[in-house]
């Protein structure tokens, strides 16, 4: 498995024709998108025999109660699965090769540098100097706040954004594993049920942290996205300024 998780080999490119996903007609965008993800699913479960377990990789997992996960699925699935007890149901965000190729899956090394930064700031506001982290220093010297924060927000909403499969059983812990998972209807392929949690992979060892983050700060373009965002705050302000002045706005 390459490092972000990734055939590399490339497609084969596709003579240019008409085909179903044109955005053409009177539609709107949001009806487009949601034909479109329907296309791709049926297209999808006639290529895989869906009845059997899928190999998968658990990049990221949280804990909730069933109501909250009913609201992320439907009240049916989750009360097959809990049985009517109320037991704890767990999230999981899966890369599934071929079905999750279209998203932006972060690399082995950035959940990595992600899940260690976390440690390292759960660790200090415990205050607790026994389990503290010996990397605090480090992310502190190469990581800004702003830029933690920045990274940190940008890693989150790339791994919430994985296909999610959901189980009871128990905390699966941190770092990327190995999994069979089980999609819970052939034409929505958002959620599904989590058949097996399997072993670690021992990709959260990092060799050289200040060299993992320096890649990742970089592949990113943490900075460049920072100044950008700030850039245009500023021009913002001052367009709200010349508004109110009865001037013309700055591009």
């Amino acid at each position: 498995m390459t490092d972000d998780f990734r055939d590399s080999e490339q497609s084969e490119a596709n003579t240019q024709l008409p085909s179903q996903y044109d955005n053409s007609g009177p539609e709107t965008f949001y009806d487009f998108v949601m034909r479109n993800m329907k296309e791709v699913n049926k297209e999808m479960s006639n290529r895989h025999d869906l009845s059997k377990p899928k190999d998968g990789y658990i990049l990221f997992s949280r804990e909730m109660t069933p109501s909250q996960a009913i609201i992320r699925t439907n009240e049916k699935f989750i009360k097959s699965m809990t049985k009517g007890k109320k037991n704890k149901v767990w999230e999981y965000f899966v890369f599934v090769p071929e079905f999750s190729d279209s998203l932006l899956t972060p690399t082995a090394e950035q959940i990595a540098v992600f899940n260690q930064l976390r440690k390292s700031q759960i660790d200090s506001v415990k205050g607790n100097k026994l389990t503290e982290s010996p990397n605090n220093k480090i992310f502190e010297e190469l990581f800004k706040e702003q830029e933690r924060e920045f990274f940190l927000k940008e890693m989150h909403l790339r791994l919430i954004s994985s296909l999610r499969f959901y189980g009871v059983k128990s905390n699966p812990g941190v770092g990327i594993r190995n999994c069979k998972v089980l999609f819970h209807d052939k034409n929505n392929f958002q959620f599904g049920k989590m058949h097996e949690v399997l072993g670690e992979m021992g990709t959260d060892s990092i060799v050289d942290l200040r060299q993992s983050i320096g890649r990742v700060k970089s592949q990113l373009k943490i900075k460049q996205r920072i100044d950008s965002a700030k850039e245009q705050g500023l021009r913002d302000s001052v367009n709200q300024a010349l508004l109110a002045s009865g001037g013309g706005v700055i591009g």
